[in-house]
């Protein structure tokens, strides 16, 4: 080597025999990291708008089945690097080796991006040598400990809380929001603790999660770095393999929602995926359906009916009678060959039961379905004929799941599933396959393999994926499954005696949805009874309290709305409430969530404020539909929550859907809505709500209030077109169905009371010109079809009239 090489080479490479002693500092936006060289061993701590907020607690590393001593060797510098998406970043990084050993097992990066829009690190480790005897035998423990941060602020008077998700079904089994601290009783390990977001009092916010391998990411609290919080991969991994990188992504943002958004996109960056709103291109998420998954009447229950087949054509006709515009069924773990019990695996053969749809998988119903798969049996037909991955665990009821590691194996499943009608495929059991078969956590890229063949057959085969009981890891992998639209956010609907599971389990998905919305997925609750009392259901409960909060909580969240009634039980009212006569449900533009100020109302005492608010975007301006439940005192929403464009809006107006006689309520920025208590006066097995729909004042005073007899009372799947022509005329573009009637209020300029109401009603006529087939496929049967009716609401100060085209 010649002298000059060694010249830049004792510049960029730092030792600590030649420099004891060197810091670097990162920026990125309002964040910066400071990064100290000491010795063998290195610290960094990150800054917040120059406020110290996190302090690094050490590094760990388990390999060759121990914790290795580590030596940090080098440290570099490299500036304007680009990754993989082209976007400019300057990097620290250590390389690390085990004390005695020159052999560098461990490298760890610090990457700062500089493009002056993002605030964005990405913390990254690598094995360049990959990694043997790995396994910890914890599933709550990282194999390596990067980054890692202390459980109490890097400046004692810095103050900030913590949001986290985790559990099944992204439901909380320890506190979502509390204050950094290690007295707080904060969660990590297993399917806890990831992603999390830090926001002070004025919700500056910083936002970490893992940027790769999102199946066997994992945050931690490990004893080896004292009990704070450390991000890598899971310690039940066997190995890892060469070169195997995993990336860490910490983002900063001016609130909790911009930070999680901001993080969402750049996972669906990196994999192409786009955000579906506010219309999803899925049939079963723009449309009625009828489903019978655990909780509902007729889960594994007949009634007195001989099989299934006569009992799904009796709740068709059902519908028809009483008008309800069912457009799909779905079928849940009943009517397929399986082992019924864990130790035994689940599917065996996906076809129905003799005893259950004797005509099998045709369309014997006439309507689009959607179909369902448990966990998969390695005594199942297909193991012959497929690749498998089998479940490595020996336990006494997970240790016989296999999982399908061939494409094909769901394109010739699907092939079956469509011919019937299947539009949707359900998969389940997620965060069991996740926590206790160990085949998604104990070897790099398994789990990942398996989804990616589920979503690549989907997508030849035009269906949409669901995936229930998911939890984080999941949320965030969904971000790669092009085909995946929606994913469960609450418990089954089962009504046990509460509180196990909690009453809220039914509904509480406002923290949740925001994750979900970030990375591109609608939530979905579970199914609904329309009925307060359905006497004879199967197996649960057979009451349902609240059934308007059930309906209004699922419509707001975005994914499928589904009534699960007995026959004769189904509320028309309630029903229709969600949709059109035709079914094509009324949706809003994103799901509903938690809003800005309930993170600040809620700093100090760490409460959970059961409110979302969602909306409408129509130009310039967007509608907003708010919803409180089991509120214990009356709660200010600031019009700051009021998400969405709201171009020169200074005045609202709002009102009550579900509630007459009709009051309306003036909203401003100095007159904010007051939501009232609505709590039941004890402990019971119903919630209390209050709805509102809140409709912006237009620049020429009109105020378009919408449907009042629906849950999202302006949705996009109503109206089209806005267009004020000063204060003389207002001109609403709205569709129908065939032979539909729809009532839309309006208040005359500068009204703001029922003397002001306006009300149109229009008149679909029986036939339509305009065909919309879902999924987009021309080639889809007709019952796949919806059919459009346009119309011109044209309004005066003095009345409303509806013209047809």
């Amino acid at each position: 080597m010649n002298w000059l090489a060694l010249l830049v080479l004792a510049v960029m490479t730092l030792t600590p025999a030649a420099v004891p002693e060197k810091s670097f500092k990162l920026t990125s936006g309002g964040l910066t990291l400071n990064i100290k060289v000491s010795g063998n061993d290195a610290t960094y701590a990150l800054l917040v708008d120059n406020t110290p907020w996190l302090k690094s607690a050490g590094f760990s590393l388990f390999m060759d089945n121990k914790w290795v001593e580590l030596e940090l060797v080098t440290a570099t510098t490299e500036y304007k690097k680009r990754d993989v998406n082209g976007s400019q970043y300057d990097s620290v990084a250590l390389s690390w080796t085990e004390k005695g050993s020159s052999r560098v097992v461990w490298e760890t990066s610090f990457r700062a991006f500089t493009d002056p829009l993002m605030e964005q690190f990405s913390l990254v480790q690598s094995f360049p040598e990959g990694a043997k005897g790995t396994n910890i035998s914890d599933v709550d423990n990282v194999v390596a400990a990067f980054p890692t941060w202390e459980r109490d602020p890097a400046d004692t008077r810095t103050v900030f809380n913590y949001l986290s998700f985790g559990g099944c079904q992204i439901q909380p089994s320890a506190p979502w929001i509390g204050r950094w601290s290690k007295m707080s009783k904060f969660s990590a390990g297993g399917d806890h603790g990831m992603p999390i977001v830090w926001y002070n009092r004025q919700l500056r916010s910083l936002m970490m999660g893992p940027q790769t391998n999102f199946i066997e990411a994992l945050h931690s609290l490990p004893k080896q770095v004292g009990g704070n919080l450390a991000a890598g991969v899971s310690g039940q991994l066997m190995e890892i393999p060469k070169g195997f990188t995993h990336a860490t992504l910490l983002v900063g943002a001016r609130s909790v929602h911009a930070a999680m958004l901001s993080y969402g996109d750049v996972l669906l960056k990196q994999s192409g995926k786009k955000r579906m709103y506010p219309t999803p291109p899925d049939f079963a998420l723009n449309h009625l359906g009828y489903w019978a998954d655990n909780g509902a009447y007729y889960y594994r229950h007949k009634g007195p009916f001989p099989t299934f087949e006569p009992l799904f054509k009796a709740i068709k006709a059902d519908a028809e009678q009483r008008q309800v515009p069912l457009r799909y069924f779905q079928w849940d773990d009943w009517w397929m060959y399986k082992w019924m019990t864990y130790d035994r695996g689940g599917i065996t053969y996906w076809w129905p039961l003799e005893d259950v749809f004797p005509s099998g998988l045709t369309d014997w119903l006439g309507a689009p379905l959607s179909l369902y798969a448990p966990a998969y049996s390695s005594e199942s037909v297909y193991m012959k004929k497929y690749r498998w991955g089998l479940a490595p665990f020996i336990r006494p009821r997970y240790d016989r799941n296999a999982f399908p590691m061939e494409e094909q194996f769901y394109v010739d499943l699907f092939a079956n599933g469509t011919k019937a009608g299947m539009t949707m495929f359900e998969q389940d059991f997620m965060c069991y396959f996740q926590d206790f078969t160990g085949f998604m956590t104990t070897k790099v890229g398994q789990g990942a393999e398996w989804l990616h063949y589920l979503d690549m057959a989907a997508q030849k085969s035009k269906i949409s994926l669901q995936l229930c009981m998911l939890n984080p890891n999941h949320v965030l992998y969904a971000t790669k499954m092009m085909q995946m639209t929606n994913g469960r956010g609450t418990a089954d609907n089962t009504r046990h005696k509460w509180p196990n599971p909690p009453i809220a389990a039914r509904w509480n998905m406002m923290y949740s949805d925001i994750l979900f919305y970030a990375t591109g997925v609608w939530p979905s609750r579970d199914n609904v009874f329309t009925a307060r009392n359905e006497p004879g259901c199967g197996w649960y409960n057979c009451t349902q309290l609240d059934p308007q909060l059930a309906t209004t909580n699922a419509i707001l969240c975005g994914g499928p709305y589904g009534p699960s009634d007995g026959i004769g039980y189904m509320d028309r009212d309630i029903v229709l409430r969600s949709c059109r006569t035709d079914g094509v449900l009324l949706r809003p533009d994103i799901p509903a969530t938690a809003p800005p100020s309930t993170f600040q109302a809620s700093f100090d005492n760490m409460d959970l404020y059961n409110i979302s608010v969602t909306y409408s975007q129509h130009g310039n301006h967007s509608w907003h539909y708010v919803m409180g439940i089991d509120l214990e005192a009356p709660y200010s929403l600031p019009t700051t929550d009021f998400l969405g464009t709201n171009v020169g809006t200074q005045a609202w107006v709002a009102y009550q859907p579900w509630v007459t006689p009709e009051v309306f309520v003036p909203v401003s920025f100095a007159k904010p809505l007051v939501l009232p208590r609505c709590s039941p006066d004890e402990p019971t097995e119903w919630s209390a709500f209050t709805y509102w729909s809140v409709a912006p004042v237009l620049p020429s005073g009109w105020v378009l209030l919408g449907e009042p007899n629906k849950v999202v009372t302006t949705s996009h799947k109503r109206f089209e077109k806005i267009v004020e022509i000063h204060d003389e005329e207002l001109h609403v573009s709205v569709v129908g169905a065939p032979a539909e009637v729809i009532e839309v209020w309006v208040l005359a300029p500068h009204e703001t009371t029922i003397n002001g109401l306006l009300i149109a009603t229009c008149k679909f006529p029986t036939t339509c010109p305009n065909k919309v087939v879902w999924p987009t496929n021309t080639n889809m049967p007709e019952k796949f079809v919806d059919y459009n009716c346009d119309a011109t609401i044209v309004c005066t100060p003095m009345s409303c009239g509806c013209d047809m085209k």
